[in-house]
């Protein structure tokens, strides 16, 4: 770089215009002066500043990108596993519990007097019906209540009472098929709900609607003798 004889002062103005951090790393960095013609020689131009060698970090922060990915994975976490595994956990223990209480339903009902008592202590407030919605998430669509009879000797004959004063003859403790085995029966068919009911299409047991079950428990009758006053069979009236 030449210049005259004539003092040059050189006067460098820094760029307020780049504000990024600049690295000084670099071995080829150097200002790079623009010079102007003068009558007197040349000198920087005023109007030209510092050219700095920007070097721009590569190192960027990813912290929250992966946020959305992350929400979107657990919602599809919770209705595909979750939900499926809560229905799949407390339908057992809702079905257990209604064929509970349906035997001990039968069980307390064979100790009644008479089958026509049996039929009325079953509809009594609380009913049996009743006792199965308060468990929740079971609804009982049928209930009936029978007395099956059956010979002891072969060939076996069986028959099923499911009102009460109807008991052939030939059947009674004293009939001409006796002795028989009398067992009292209860059938309900119930709908067991899953634990969250999803609302989608096709249905699907057990996710989007209840799963139909048939519970059913016996006991054998109790009571064989006779009424005193009428001469009936208790289980005949």
């Amino acid at each position: 770089m030449l210049f005259t004889e004539q003092t040059c002062s050189l006067t460098i103005v820094k760029s307020d215009v780049v504000k990024t951090r600049v690295s000084t790393r670099n071995p080829d960095y150097s200002p790079r002066i623009k010079l102007s013609a003068t009558p007197g020689g040349f000198r920087p131009s005023r109007s030209s500043g510092v050219r700095r060698v920007v070097k721009l970090s590569g190192n960027r922060q990813n912290a929250g990108q992966q946020i959305p990915e992350f929400a979107a994975a657990l919602v599809l976490l919770v209705l595909l596993f979750f939900v499926p595994l809560l229905d799949l956990g407390i339908m057992p223990v809702r079905y257990f519990m209604s064929q509970q209480l349906i035997q001990q339903y039968a069980r307390r009902l064979s100790h009644c007097e008479t089958l026509t008592q049996a039929y009325a202590e079953m509809n009594a407030d609380p009913s049996l019906r009743n006792r199965l919605i308060k468990l929740g998430g079971v609804t009982p669509k049928n209930i009936e209540i029978h007395l099956s009879i059956a010979t002891v000797s072969v060939p076996v004959q069986k028959i099923d009472v499911i009102k009460p004063k109807t008991i052939p003859r030939d059947f009674l403790p004293d009939g001409k098929l006796s002795p028989c085995e009398y067992i009292l029966e209860i059938a309900a068919n119930v709908e067991v709900s899953p634990a969250i009911m999803m609302s989608f299409e096709p249905k699907v047991m057990g996710l989007s609607k209840p799963v139909p079950f048939t519970l059913r428990a016996d006991s054998p009758w109790e009571n064989l003798g006779k009424n005193p006053v009428t001469k009936v069979f208790y289980m005949n009236e």
